[in-house]
Formats: structure tokens, C-alpha cells, sequence
């Protein structure tokens, strides 16, 4: 095996490592917490010097108390699907409400999962 090979697949499985803690981090989360309807109240756009800012304020109610909570993005892949005043899938702690799981991640879990194993193929594939 050449040396060039190997140092790609060593990359390759890094990354698929990334990913898939990245995955199973996100989903025993997800399991742990309570899924709440959360509505999209904001969206800014904030650009400085050299990047871009989303910022996305969502609004939810957990035992008859609302909460205000900021999700910040700096290159967000889905940011056409979230929109003002829609209502979206969100994750959060019944005892710290400021531990949730955003809905952009709850959209971009699986593409984790997705990744590593396209990852996993085309390691396979260099072997051929």
C-alpha cells in the first residue's frame, strides 16, 4: 500500500470518528430530553469583518413559563428552511431549559450519520 493512500484513509477515518461521536452524542441527548414545539420569533443576520452571523430566537413554553432561546450560527446549510413565525421540533431539558438541541441540528442530525457512511464507502473503495 503506498503511503499516500494510507495517509488519506487515516484522514478519511478521522473524520468518520468525528462524525459518528458528533452522532451519538447528539442522539442520547435527544433521547434524554423532552420534544417541545418551539416557534421561530427572530431571525438576524449580523455580518462583521470577515464573517457572517445567523442568529436564530426561538420561543417555547415548558410548565406554563416561556423562554427565549439564541441559536448561532456562523454557516448554517438549511438556513431557507427556518423561518419566522413557524412553528419547528425542539429538544430541551425538563430541569435546565437552556440545555436544548436547536431545530437546525434536529434537521442536520442524520447527515452525520449520512456522512461517515459515505466516508466508510469510499475507504472501501480505495482498496480496489
Amino acid at each position: 500500500m503506498h503511503k499516500d493512500i494510507l495517509f488519506i484513509l487515516v484522514i478519511i477515518y478521522l473524520i468518520i470518528f468525528y462524525l459518528m461521536t458528533k452522532y451519538y452524542k447528539l442522539i442520547t441527548k435527544k433521547k434524554c430530553y423532552q420534544s417541545i414545539l418551539s416557534k421561530c420569533s427572530d431571525v438576524i443576520i449580523r455580518q462583521t469583518y470577515r464573517k457572517k452571523y445567523y442568529m436564530y430566537f426561538y420561543t417555547f413554553k415548558i410548565k406554563n413559563k416561556e423562554y427565549n432561546v439564541l441559536d448561532k450560527l456562523i454557516f448554517p446549510i438549511f438556513q431557507n428552511k427556518i423561518k419566522i413565525n413557524n412553528k419547528y421540533l425542539m429538544y430541551v431539558n425538563n430541569n435546565n431549559p437552556n440545555e436544548y438541541i436547536s431545530p437546525i441540528k434536529t434537521i442536520t442530525i442524520n447527515w452525520y450519520l449520512y456522512g461517515s457512511i459515505i466516508l466508510f464507502i469510499i475507504s472501501i473503495l480505495l482498496f480496489i
